[in-house]
């Protein structure tokens, strides 16, 4: 994870930039050498895909310190940026559902997409919800 290798950080960051120029200045053919606009193109099935977002959720408060008990409250009238959601705004989905007040996403290509592989896997990421989070999850859509 970030911060624990300076160099291999360092590496990481300057392939980050590089890529992201060539995105900036010819997103068409970055998308189409690279094949991918983030987690990639693969063929992970709806499920894998839906454990990558809890996953990425999962880390993002490990790296914080907050344990998943205080999560809703650390979250709770938060408004929280997630830089490059791809086509499927999962992690801002559990944000949301998890008590941030609402999530602004901002990516460098237009790619959402309710595809019907996208719709499932939004549906089993709110099929692991109940209560008021389900319910917080249901008033983005």
């Amino acid at each position: 994870m970030y911060g624990k290798d300076f160099k291999r950080d360092a590496i990481r960051i300057i392939k980050a930039i590089i890529t992201n120029q060539l995105a900036r200045w010819v997103p068409r053919f970055y998308i189409m050498f690279t094949k991918r606009t983030g987690r990639g193109a693969g063929e992970d099935s709806s499920r894998e895909v839906a454990n990558y977002f809890q996953n990425c959720f999962t880390d993002y408060f490990n790296i914080l310190g907050v344990c998943p008990d205080r999560i809703a409250a650390y979250l709770s009238g938060k408004h929280v940026f997630e830089y490059g959601p791809g086509d499927i705004p999962g992690v801002a989905l559990l944000m949301i559902a998890h008590g941030a007040e609402y999530v602004t996403c901002v990516d460098r290509f237009p790619l959402l997409s309710l595809s019907p592989k996208n719709i499932e896997i939004i549906n089993l990421l709110m099929s692991d919800m109940s209560g008021e989070m389900l319910q917080r999850a249901k008033i983005v859509f």
